[in-house]
């Protein structure tokens, strides 16, 4: 009986590893946008836009716009919904601890230390000491990371065309907030 088991249990095994060889791919893709209540816009990860249906057993409350699903290769027709895409470099930054690290800790860089400082700390700890002497001391500036992505577009690939996009987009803003003129 015992060997019996065992061997059923390895031609299940080996029946689920043929069946898995046996198997066409999935693509992925990202719903745009649902057209109704059996079809949706799909943009698939090779760049096409599709009208596709659904399984059955897919959650169809869940397929909203920007839900990434596996679409069958043959019929593409949606197989299920996949989680969010998570890079992993923005994870890491999540549970990210700055630690106890001073300046006292950053070796031969003491002419950018001080460049750091002076244009950074002095104006935000004293910003008198520049209205002493007759000029408006700088202000902070928040940068928004994914509307500068907007202006530059998405980059596919890390070749040169892409460095050549990263600068320009950059020389842009820089452009830009050198440009603008003081609010009030």
């Amino acid at each position: 009986r015992e060997n019996l088991r065992a061997a059923k249990k390895e031609f299940a095994k080996t029946e689920d590893d043929l069946k898995s060889l046996q198997s066409v791919g999935q693509i992925i893709g990202e719903v745009l946008r649902p057209l109704d209540n059996e079809r949706l816009i799909v943009k698939a990860s090779s760049g096409p836009r599709y009208v596709v249906g659904c399984r059955s057993k897919v959650d169809k409350e869940k397929l909203t716009a920007g839900t990434r699903v596996v679409l069958d290769m043959t019929t593409l027709t949606i197989m299920r919904a996949l989680p969010r895409e998570v890079d992993p470099v923005v994870y890491n930054m999540l549970h990210e601890d700055p630690g106890n690290v001073s300046y006292a800790a950053v070796g031969g860089l003491s002419d950018q230390i001080r460049e750091l400082r002076e244009s950074i700390e002095l104006p935000l700890m004293n910003p008198e000491l520049f209205i002493r002497v007759g000029i408006k001391p700088p202000k902070p500036c928040i940068i928004f990371m994914d509307e500068i992505d907007a202006i530059g577009g998405r980059r596919f690939s890390e070749g040169t065309s892409a460095d050549r996009e990263i600068q320009r987009t950059l020389m842009e803003l820089l452009n830009q907030l050198d440009g603008f003129d003081q609010l009030g």
